[in-house]
């Protein structure tokens, strides 16, 4: 039996909550060769995010995962070679000079043009600042790095209750023989809470931090370009002293709302993990639309996915088959010869069907 004292060394920060106002610095933040495990649950539902103030008290006790990930804070150096030119240079890029690496296995998703893959996202953590200073990428096979310029800014040091921030990055990459994407994203901070926090790994003297992030996409494909202003997102992170990551961060755009959180290994029985739940997350932007409009949605597995555009007489006027990937999925359907209305727009992938309204304007 493990005794108290091992679990102190384990988790230093799971010992009694107090209701006191904390500050976090970047010593609460990831150390080199640190994992941490988080449960995902997506469509949550039954709470109001924007509650909050100052000693307050939430209760996300009930939250069900519907999968889990590793997050592994490795060194720069371990990553591909090919990224490290960009990251592990403080001769010709200080500013980008990263402090770790996360693996994301889920990539970055795809368009139908192309697919991001062996994705790692770098950090630089610093006695100011937690940054985003860039990712590496295999591109249609082939190895990138990108910055971003100027970086993202997640945390500003110290943080205390009722702090505000704001940063501004952009970051963009060419694709040989197809184009170009990259993304604005605009940051506004608000420490906008603190107090006690219950989840399913415990309860936690936590301050709270309130990010509402405006992205624009830029795209162009076989020289035809365009930029996509997202959805508005709001970030809700729940920060412990010593807690690396968000103890729970919510994440919400439009009326979805997504909870990752830190915790404990559960098995496929304890996970709320639907056999038939293979998309998910179905959004339209922009909506109304005029001459295309992409299809984001999140995928739990790989294969084909078809899209249909029907009037709102069951008539079929679009139907085209694509690739489908593990992870989010990007989809430009062009729509120039839809005219001015109300359609539905419908994804299939096997059995599973979603559906949402799509309004096009001419």
């Amino acid at each position: 039996m493990m005794s108290p004292k091992c679990i102190f060394v384990l988790f230093p920060f799971l010992t009694s909550v107090l209701s006191a106002q904390i500050t976090i610095t970047t010593s609460d933040m990831p150390l080199l060769n640190d994992t941490v495990r988080l449960s995902i649950q997506n469509g949550v539902q039954g709470f109001d995010p924007a509650l909050t103030g100052a000693n307050y008290t939430w209760n996300f006790s009930s939250l069900q995962a519907d999968m889990q990930r590793v997050d592994e804070f490795q060194s720069v150096s371990s990553t591909p070679f090919a990224y490290q030119l960009y990251f592990n240079n403080q001769l010709m890029y200080p500013n980008h000079k990263a402090s770790y690496a996360v693996a994301s296995p889920q990539g970055m998703g795809g368009f139908q043009q192309f697919q991001i893959e062996d994705v790692y996202n770098y950090f630089k953590n610093s006695s100011q600042k937690y940054t985003q200073v860039g990712f590496g990428a295999t591109i249609n096979g082939v190895p990138s790095s990108v910055q971003y310029n100027p970086v993202d800014v997640q945390y500003s040091f110290p943080l205390n209750y009722l702090n505000t921030d704001s940063s501004f990055s952009v970051w963009g990459l060419s694709i040989p023989g197809i184009g170009y994407m990259g993304q604005y994203i605009m940051r506004e901070d608000t420490v906008d809470g603190w107090g006690e926090l219950t989840t399913p790994f415990g309860t936690f003297n936590t301050l709270r931090v309130k990010s509402v992030i405006h992205r624009t996409d830029t795209l162009n494909f076989n020289n035809f370009g365009f930029k996509i202003p997202r959805p508005v997102e709001t970030e809700y992170k729940w920060l412990a002293t010593n807690g690396k990551v968000p103890i729970l961060m919510l994440v919400k755009t439009g009326p979805m709302v997504n909870a990752t959180y830190r915790d404990i290994f559960r098995n496929v029985t304890q996970l709320g993990i639907s056999q038939n739940n293979f998309i998910d997350q179905l959004a339209l932007f922009p909506n109304p639309a005029s001459d295309f409009v992409m299809a984001e949605f999140h995928s739990f597995v790989s294969g084909e996915v078809e899209i249909g555009v029907f009037s709102l007489l069951g008539e079929e006027l679009i139907n085209t088959h694509y690739a489908l990937y593990s992870g989010s999925n990007k989809i430009v359907i062009p729509l120039r010869n839809i005219s001015s209305g109300m359609y539905l727009l419908q994804v299939r992938q096997g059995k599973q069907t979603k559906v949402a309204k799509l309004q096009v304007v001419k």
